[in-house]
């Protein structure tokens, strides 16, 4: 029998497969079928909050998220907050 929060994110990762053929991870493009939805680690989100221009995502809708760095590093990610339970998922690579 499937959790609420596993039926979940199944559905939310199915739709973005099914959407995009390639996802961001930092800064690679992956294909899409080649993704998963992993739990954001605490630190990371910790991170993620100490930016000005970071405001909390709502739970339901995965969002795009760019992070910048002098000289002219960037990176990118997809993140999701899930509704049931709130934790904050991020698209990785399906491998590790």
């Amino acid at each position: 029998m499937t959790s609420p929060l596993d039926a979940e994110l199944g559905a939310v990762l199915a739709r973005v497969q099914r959407e995009h053929d390639l996802l961001p991870f930092f800064e690679q493009l992956l294909p899409s079928s080649e993704t998963r939805l992993a739990p954001l680690p605490d630190e990371m989100m910790a991170q993620l909050r100490t930016s000005v221009d970071f405001s909390s995502l709502r739970p339901g809708i995965p969002v795009w998220i760019t992070l910048s760095a002098p000289p002219d590093a960037t990176a990118e990610l997809v993140l999701y907050r899930a509704e049931a339970g709130g934790r904050h998922y991020v698209i990785a690579p399906a491998q590790g």
